[in-house]
């Protein structure tokens, strides 16, 4: 019984931990290496019609993993949108 006590009170701090933290958006004009600084490295890339490099995150993967929540978590990803010179020209967030 205490064991079990144990592991709902650590599920429900690891999954309570994961929300208190509040987004910072990327800013208009960072580079490449100040937005990997913030967000480490992107989940994917890929390049728009035009030559714009596009990196997109998926925030609060870890919640994804803890059992039971993981199977309702809802994440939010993260679109950077960067020019030729690999300056952050828009970004923008979608919930799913």
């Amino acid at each position: 019984m205490k064991a079990m006590l144990i592991t709902i009170i650590t599920s429900f701090t690891l999954i309570s931990s994961g929300f208190s933290k509040p987004f910072e958006p990327p800013h208009v004009g960072e580079t490449k290496g100040q937005v990997r600084a913030i967000y480490h490295e992107p989940d994917g890339i890929s390049f728009d019609s035009s030559g714009q490099e596009v990196w997109t995150y998926v925030l609060g993967k870890g919640q994804m993993f803890i059992p039971i929540y993981g199977a309702f978590a809802k994440y939010r990803s993260l679109i950077v949108i960067f020019n030729r010179r690999g300056r952050v020209t828009q970004w923008s967030t979608e919930s799913q």
